[in-house]
């Protein structure tokens, strides 16, 4: 009986870990930041943090003559 509670604790411990967005990141694509904002990565560089910008006029694209990107942290 131990062993099956420890083994539950187990899996429930790992499908939190698997599952939780990192505090500091907020979006991971644009669906993620609604219709009147886009998922960018500031500051330009490799270490940018991935942010919901606002996009200044209606019908305004994130990325004029670009494709949607994802952008998507991993964790190693």
């Amino acid at each position: 009986m131990v062993d099956f509670k420890v083994m539950l604790l187990s899996l429930a411990f790992i499908v939190a870990l698997t599952q939780a967005k990192p505090f500091f990141i907020d979006c991971q694509s644009d669906s993620d930041c609604g219709v009147n904002a886009c998922c960018a990565i500031g500051m330009q560089n490799r270490f940018g943090l991935p942010y919901c910008h606002p996009m200044l006029h209606q019908g305004d694209s994130c990325r004029p003559g670009d494709s949607s990107h994802n952008t998507t942290v991993r964790r190693y």
